[in-house]
Order: structure tokens, then sequence, then C-alpha cells
């Protein structure tokens, strides 16, 4: 029943991914193997969208650089009042906030975020992640992403605070798993459990049981048994020293609310901040959670 809820609001469903479900519904029962391993390829794509024209601004404010990462090259995003000299960023001893997109996301939907931060004496670093943005890659993981984070913490930090959005807030509950330092998290619209986006992935291209099980029987050879355990925010974040304000919206219509409520309650020193008519994405940009997010962000909490 609540998952046909959640599908209603999704409106009209694009012909490709039709094409998709239907491919998989008649044919994988068929040849499961073959078709576990194309799910398994594109659990680890991401669609690219280009920024909409309200983040706009924010690129082109931004300072622009690049990084390598492994084999590929990750666009850096950096907004200070301080300067760069020979490439290296000078804040002026300004705390950083890291910004950490979702699924198909971008940097530059820290864009709500850049001013209100600058003004309360911030600066704020984002990146497009292996595969997304300007970022070189076709394919991407958490586990690939937590490997990022923890680099920039090493090369561009120490951060006194950082925002995940979706994906973005999953890998930031592993990150503080891993050893990542902040004085403050923020988490917005994220899954508690690894195996919620694992069902979403599955429901959305109408996989069969029998292809799903082939795939994370493949998955545990590669990672070995217990990742979705591994991978779960809510796990992940009951070891967390750090406060953390999780925001999420009753009509979110990809993560239900029940996740952010059980992520609060493993999370010790967690506010949960709930919505209402924003959704999964147009939360980020509503003015009462930027609001709420800043103030956390500098040591006080809206």
């Amino acid at each position: 029943m609540k998952t046909d809820k959640r599908k209603s609001r999704r409106g009209a469903v694009p012909l490709p991914l039709r094409v998709l479900r239907a491919v998989f519904t008649v044919f994988g029962p068929v040849f499961p193997g073959f078709f576990a391993r194309r799910a398994f390829a594109l659990w680890f794509t991401a669609p690219r969208f280009r920024p909409p024209a309200h983040e706009q601004a924010a690129i082109a404010s931004a300072r622009r650089s690049q990084i390598e990462f492994g084999q590929e090259r990750i666009a850096l995003w950096q907004w200070s009042v301080g300067q760069w000299s020979e490439g290296q960023w000078d804040g002026g001893g300004r705390p950083r906030v890291l910004f950490l997109h979702g699924w198909s996301g971008r940097a530059s939907q820290a864009a709500p975020y850049i001013e209100p931060l600058l003004a309360r004496g911030f600066d704020v670093l984002a990146y497009d992640a292996p595969g997304h943005g300007e970022s070189t890659g076709r394919q991407t993981s958490v586990l690939q992403v937590n490997d990022l984070v923890l680099q920039l913490a090493r090369t561009h930090g120490p951060f006194h605070a950082a925002i995940g959005h979706s994906f973005g807030g999953m890998v930031l509950a592993l990150a503080l798993a891993n050893g990542l330092e902040l004085r403050q998290a923020v988490s917005i619209s994220a899954p508690a459990r690894f195996d919620t986006v694992v069902d979403n992935f599955q429901q959305m291209l109408a996989i069969p049981d029998a292809v799903m099980l082939r795939m994370r029987a493949h998955v545990d050879v590669l990672y070995g048994p217990g990742l979705s355990q591994r991978l779960s925010a809510q796990n992940n974040a009951a070891r967390a020293n750090t406060p953390a304000l999780i925001v999420h919206d009753y009509d979110d219509d990809e993560i239900p609310v029940e996740e952010a409520e059980s992520l609060a309650a493993h999370w010790p020193q967690a506010r949960l901040m709930l919505t209402r008519g924003l959704g999964h994405r147009r939360i980020l940009r509503d003015a009462e959670v930027v609001e709420a997010v800043v103030a956390a962000v500098a040591g006080h909490e809206g």
C-alpha cells in the first residue's frame, strides 16, 4: 500500500524506463544470470543531469579545480572569501563546510547554502562524485565516494561540518564511522538502511526476485557477506560522536520518512526536523530548511 502511494506521486514513467522494466520482467526469469550482471552494472551507473537555472549563479561564483582520485579526475567547487595562490585554497583560517550531493546529483546543488554560510563565516567545498557532473568516470559506489570524502578531509580539511543529501547522507554516515572528524553533521533525505536503497532499485526497474538473488550473490563474492549492514547509515550513525541534524519530508516519494525517524533514533546526538510538501529534492532549497541547516552548522539549534 505504501509503495503504491509513493509510485502514484512520481508522475509519468519515461519511455526508456518502461522499456527496461518490460525487458527485465519478460526475460529476467528466463536468463537470471545475464540480467543479474546487467542489473549490477546499472546499480553503479548514475544518469547525469545539467544544473538548472537556479544553480547557475553558484556555479559562476565558484572557484573550480580538479584533483586526481585513483584513475579519475574529480571536479571541485569552492566558495570562499579567502584567496587562491598557485592552485592552493587559502580561506584565511575560516572553518570549512563540505557538501555531499546525492545520486545523480552535483556540487551545484549546494547553491542555496553558499551565501548564508559565507555570511556566517564559513567557506564551502563541494565535489562532483565519480560519474557525476563534470568529474570523469562512468560508475561509482558508496565505498568509492567514502574514500573520496576521506581524501578530501586530508587534503582540503579539516572540515567544521558536512551536509549530505540522500546518497550523500549515507556516504556521510559511513565516512564518520571510518574516521571523518566533524563538529556538526547534517543529513537530508537520507536512507537509514542500505536495503531500502536496494529495494527501491529493484522496484524502479521491476527486477524479478530471481535476478536480484543472483545479483546479491555476486555482491557477496566481490565485497564479502554483510555489505548491507556495513553500509547501513543507522548502523554507522550509532557509532558517531558527531551531533547531527536530520531533515526529511513526509511527502518524500523516494525515501520514506520512517527512514529518517530510524536514523535519528540510532544517532546518539541527533535532532530530527520533519517538513511537508517538499519531496525528496525541493527540500534542499526550502528557505526554512536552509535556515535550520545553517543555524546547526553555526552551532545554534535554530
